[in-house]
C-alpha cells in the first residue's frame, strides 16, 4: 500500500485570509484547481491509493468538502507540533512496515513529479530542493549528512533542503518506538537521527507568502503541463489553413502521419497512455502520458521519445507486460505550425467513414493573450470560428465515436 501525507494545520497567519490558504487557486486553468492539489495530483499519479490530510485543532471545512472522495481521509492532529502529523498518520493509517508514506506540504509547487524518483529508494527519502534567497529552512549542511534546522544560507550549509519525504511504515514505527517525537517536533531534527538518502528533485516555490505566491503568478513555466484549447474544425480546408499560416512568420512547418494506438492504464489517475508510432520521415515515435480533470485546457502530459528503430510490436508488447490495455487505433494527419510563442496544429482522421477535423492551440508560455493572438491570426481562416472551441479530449472525441 502506498500513502499519501498531507500536514494541512498550517493557520495561513501571514496571508490573512477568509478562507484556508491550501485553497487559493492554481493559475492555469479554466476550473478551480485549489493550490494544495497539486501535491495531491502528484502523488496520486506516482500511485498513491490513500491521502491521508492531518489538520489541526479543527477540521478545515472547505478542505474537506473538496476533498470527500474515499481516497481522501482527514484526521484530527490530537498532539502539538509539526513532526507529530506523522505520529498522528501512523496511529490511524496503521501501515505495515512495508508500505510506502510519501510526504508534502500543501502550499507548494515544484518541477516535475519528485515522488516518483523516491519511491524507488528504500528507507528513508529526502528530496532537495534548490533555495536561492535567505529563508529559514531545513539546509542540508556542505558533508551531505545532516539538516541544519530553520536555518539561513550560512557558509556551512548549502542551497539545497528538503521539500518532500518518502518512509517506509516501519520507518515510521521506529520513530514513534523511539519516543524520538517527545524530544522534538521539528521533521528536519527527526531526519538526523536516522539513515536517509537524497535525491536532488529541481526548483521549489513555497507560496505561503503573498511575495511568493506573486512570482508564482508571474511566472510562465507550464513545464510536463498542458496548456491548449481545440477547435471544430469541420469546414476548414486543408489548404486553405496551411496557406493562410505560411505567410506568417513561423519558425517550422511539418506535415505528418501517424499510427496512434491508445491503451488503458493500471492507474486510475490517468486518462491514457498513446503511443505515437512516427512516419519514419518527420513523425516522430513517442509514448505519451496524460490525465484529464474537469478539463482539457491545463493537464499533466509525459512525453516519453522512442528510437526510430524500435519495433512497433516491441513496444505495443511493453505495454501489455505493464498490464495495460489496448483500447483503440487511428490513423492521424497533423499540419502543424510553429510560431515562437504557441503552436497551431490542424488534426484529421476518420472514423466511421467520417472524416474529423481539430484545431489545436497550445501555448509554448504561459500568456494568455496569446490564445487571442493565435485566434486573430486565424480569423482570416474559412470555416474556424473562436466560437467553436471543444472542452473534451480527442480521445474522448474518439471514444465517443467509436460508442465506448
Amino acid at each position: 500500500m502506498t500513502y499519501g501525507l498531507v500536514p494541512v494545520g498550517g493557520k495561513g497567519l501571514r496571508l490573512s485570509l477568509p478562507f484556508s490558504k491550501e485553497m487559493l487557486p492554481q493559475k492555469n486553468y479554466d476550473y478551480y484547481n485549489p493550490l494544495i492539489n497539486h501535491v495531491v495530483e502528484k502523488m496520486l499519479l506516482a500511485g498513491v491509493e490513500i491521502v491521508y490530510f492531518i489538520h489541526g485543532g479543527e477540521f478545515k471545512k472547505d478542505l474537506k468538502d473538496f476533498y470527500e472522495e474515499n481516497k481522501f481521509v482527514h484526521v484530527l492532529q490530537k498532539s502539538v507540533g509539526f513532526a507529530n502529523v506523522i505520529e498522528d498518520f501512523y496511529k490511524v493509517a496503521m501501515p505495515e512496515d512495508r508500505d510506502k508514506i510519501l510526504f508534502g506540504l500543501p502550499d507548494s509547487i515544484f518541477n516535475k513529479n519528485p515522488f516518483v524518483r523516491l519511491l524507488n529508494e528504500g528507507g528513508i527519502v529526502c528530496g532537495l530542493f534548490e533555495t536561492q534567497d535567505c529563508a529559514k529552512v531545513d539546509r542540508l549542511d556542505l558533508n551531505k549528512e545532516h539538516f541544519q534546522v530553520k536555518t539561513e544560507k550560512r557558509d556551512s550549509n548549502l542551497d539545497l533542503f528538503w521539500g518532500v519525504l518518502k518512509f517506509d511504515g516501519g520507518d515510521i514505527r521506529k520513530i514513534i518506538e523511539d519516543g524520538c517525537l517527545d524530544k522534538t517536533s521539528e521533521v528536519g531534527e527527526i531526519l538526523n537521527m536516522y539513515p536517509k538518502s537524497f535525491i536532488e528533485c529541481g526548483e521549489y516555490l513555497d507560496l505561503g507568502t503573498w511575495e511568493n505566491f506573486n512570482k508564482y503568478l508571474n511566472s510562465n513555466n507550464i513545464e510536463q503541463t498542458e496548456i491548449e484549447v481545440k477547435y471544430d474544425a469541420e469546414f476548414v480546408d486543408v489548404e486553405d489553413f496551411i496557406n493562410l499560416l505560411d505567410r506568417h512568420d513561423h519558425e517550422q512547418f511539418l506535415d505528418v502521419s501517424s499510427m496512434d494506438h491508445y491503451f488503458l492504464p493500471q492507474n486510475s489517475n490517468v486518462e491514457f497512455v498513446r503511443y505515437r508510432e512516427g512516419d519514419g520521415k518527420d513523425g516522430k515515435s513517442d509514448l505519451t502520458i496524460k490525465n484529464f480533470k474537469n478539463s482539457a485546457f491545463n493537464r499533466f502530459e509525459l512525453e516519453i521519445p522512442i528510437e526510430r528503430d524500435v519495433a512497433p510490436e516491441d513496444v505495443i508488447y511493453f505495454l501489455s507486460l505493464m498490464n495495460a490495455s489496448f483500447l483503440f487505433s487511428i490513423d492521424k494527419t497533423c499540419y502543424i505550425f510553429y510560431f515562437k510563442k504557441y503552436i497551431i496544429v490542424l488534426y484529421s482522421f476518420v472514423l466511421n467513414n467520417k472524416e474529423y477535423k481539430i484545431l489545436e492551440i497550445e501555448l509554448r508560455e504561459a500568456d494568455f493573450n496569446l490564445i487571442s493572438e493565435a485566434e486573430n491570426l486565424l480569423s482570416g481562416l474559412a470555416g474556424f470560428s473562436k466560437s467553436s472551441k471543444i472542452k473534451e479530449s480527442k480521445f474522448q472525441i474518439i471514444k465517443k465515436a467509436l460508442k465506448m
